[in-house]
């Protein structure tokens, strides 16, 4: 799993929103009071655009149900996949690795048998699982990217989503202290489920 940001808005269209609102000259006092306050339509006119290479299909499916945000996926429809062993895949740690990379080689090899044949990438990929990796690139604003860290970084979360969440937070707080001095993960107050095992805070 790798994660990088493309782009980060600064905090000026932010400072402007909160100084508007407050009608106050001190546009970082305005913006901090906000934020304490927890008047966060203002986040929402900051976006961040993460590039994110190396989750599982299975995972990403789970990602884009986070609805106010912007997708563009690797397509396996106009893209032929180059498969070159199991590490194409991500393995769940339930799963025995020997037995699982050994069903995975089959898949590849069905796929690239179908291709030889003639057979079109967007009927080939039919056979391809859901374990197999992905890359994409995301944009979303800050308050929904705040919504995605209160549901994600918890231990109720699938282990996958869960590790994406977390090093995504890890990349982005540096580039917001003032929004995230008041945002921590997990959680767990706005959480209506007991978590057994709670995440530590990242």
């Amino acid at each position: 799993m790798k994660i990088s940001i493309v782009k980060a808005d600064t905090l000026d269209v932010m400072y402007e929103a909160a100084g508007v609102c407050r009608n106050s000259a001190n546009a970082s006092k305005a913006l901090e009071h906000s934020i304490k306050a927890g008047h966060d339509s203002i986040l929402e006119h900051a976006s961040v655009t993460f590039k994110i290479s190396g989750i599982s299909r299975a995972t990403s499916h789970q990602l884009v149900r986070h609805r106010i945000a912007s997708y563009a996926q690797q397509s396996q429809r106009h893209t032929k996949l180059e498969f070159a062993s199991a590490q194409w895949f991500i393995r769940p740690p339930t799963i025995e690795q020997e037995e699982y990379e050994e069903h995975m080689r089959e898949v590849i090899l069905y796929y690239l048998r179908l291709l030889a044949a003639g057979v079109e990438p967007e009927d080939a990929r039919y056979i391809i699982p859901n374990a197999c990796k992905t890359e994409l690139v995301m944009t979303i604003n800050l308050r929904s990217l705040i919504n995605l860290f209160e549901h994600r970084i918890c231990s109720r979360t699938q282990w996958e989503f869960r590790d994406l969440a977390i090093e995504m937070y890890k990349s982005v707080k540096s580039f917001y202290p003032v929004v995230f001095k008041y945002h921590k993960f997990p959680n767990c107050f706005h959480c209506f489920e007991k978590c057994l095992n709670p995440v530590k805070g990242v």
